[in-house]
């Protein structure tokens, strides 16, 4: 193999570093932590080893987080690095006395807790060029770059993940050697993961000050939006209101797994509204769908409350029906925002989840947890 490919790819991941080089060290390190869990998964030190692994992936996010925010700020690499490092510090000490010291023995309301404020964390790093006081292009831009650097980097790690595997699967049938299958396997998947895909992610992080599209909008993302994305909230829409139009029929009391649906129906919706944004001035489809969106997702939410009583008045409040309000809650609020203000700024859509986010897992008595404790 040519020796330039050596220099390319060592060149690639140290620049990597050079960038974000508290991010990469947090990342490498959950990486290196979970495939050594794997490996002495028998041993004490196994739960020591995942239970960290969690929390530094964690850091890696909040890390991330806080450069991105630092660069749109445009402060010096040197209070860029402290920054991430004291925020890698505050959630290392943070977490490690918040999370259960045995993870097996752990309530629903951790893993509940842990993945919410993940997302959030997600919701940061998509809101980070704000603190440069952008515009919503620029905003627009660096999560649409984000959100393709993100499926081809998942897309080349599982390339990656399955012609690793079927090479040892290879070695093993041509060589009839006996390879412990499992945990290889799984090892080899959580380095594509945890150190593959965020490098190939970090590498690919545009900077705010060249965000300008070079050939214009992508034609597949627009042939995506077009024959895919729009076809199917057409679908979901469909569905949702031959079922109300039932309701009506019947005079029956909306079914509370109707949240489902509408849950797919918002994400998928948003985020085609979301990538579309530019082309609503001048593609005819693109300005029909971003007129009626919002004001067919209304009457939903308001459905989705009259589902979620029943439920409610007979069994209490959970967590995943506690969810699924905030969520109709969402729904009704930037519908109604949206309808009323079409061209209202961007960051209000990953803004407001983010408080909704962040308010019910660290909402005290009013959050999800103290909240379902108390129905139950």
């Amino acid at each position: 193999m040519d020796m330039r490919f050596f220099k390319g790819l060592s060149g690639g991941i140290r620049s990597v570093f050079i960038r974000f080089p508290v991010p990469v060290v947090c990342i490498l390190t959950t990486c290196i932590f979970s495939i050594a869990a794997v490996e002495i998964e028998d041993s004490p030190l196994a739960e020591t080893l995942l239970r960290w692994s969690l929390i530094c992936g964690l850091a890696f996010v909040a890390s991330l987080m806080v450069d991105l925010t630092c660069l749109a700020r445009r402060t010096t690499k040197p209070v860029r690095i402290f920054a991430s490092l004291l925020s890698t510090a505050a959630v290392l000490g943070s977490t490690h006395l918040l999370f259960p010291s045995a993870l097996g023995d752990a309530l629903p309301t951790f893993s509940y807790g842990y993945w919410i404020t993940l997302f959030a964390l997600h919701l940061g790093i998509a809101l980070s060029p704000l603190a440069g006081n952008r515009e919503s292009k620029t905003l627009w831009g660096f999560n649409l770059r984000l959100f393709l650097r993100f499926f081809f980097s998942s897309l080349n790690a599982a390339l990656l993940f399955i012609g690793l595997a079927l090479a040892l699967g290879s070695i093993e049938q041509l060589f009839g050697l006996s390879i412990n299958e499992g945990r290889c396997y799984f090892q080899i998947w959580l380095f594509a993961t945890f150190a593959v895909h965020p490098l190939l992610v970090l590498g690919g992080i545009p900077s705010l000050d060249d965000l300008e599209l070079a050939h214009g909008y992508p034609r597949p993302l627009r042939f995506t939006l077009q024959f895919i994305a729009l076809p199917l909230v057409a679908l979901y829409l469909l569905i949702i209101y031959a079922y109300i139009a039932k309701i009506g029929v019947t005079a029956q009391w909306p079914d509370g797994w109707l949240a489902l649906p509408i849950f797919i129906l918002s994400v998928i919706g948003t985020l085609a509204a979301i990538l579309s944004l530019p082309l609503a001035q001048s593609e005819f489809w693109a300005k029909l769908y971003h007129r009626w969106l919002y004001r067919l997702l209304l009457p939903l939410s308001i459905v989705l409350f009259l589902a979620l009583q029943v439920r409610l008045q007979d069994y209490g409040m959970t967590i995943n029906r506690y969810m699924a309000l905030a969520l109709a809650v969402w729904l009704f609020v930037i519908s109604l925002a949206y309808i009323i203000r079409p061209r209202i700024h961007l960051a209000w859509l990953p803004g407001s989840l983010l408080i909704i986010c962040l308010f019910s897992v660290w909402g005290g008595p009013l959050g999800a947890f103290a909240w379902s404790q108390r129905s139950q």
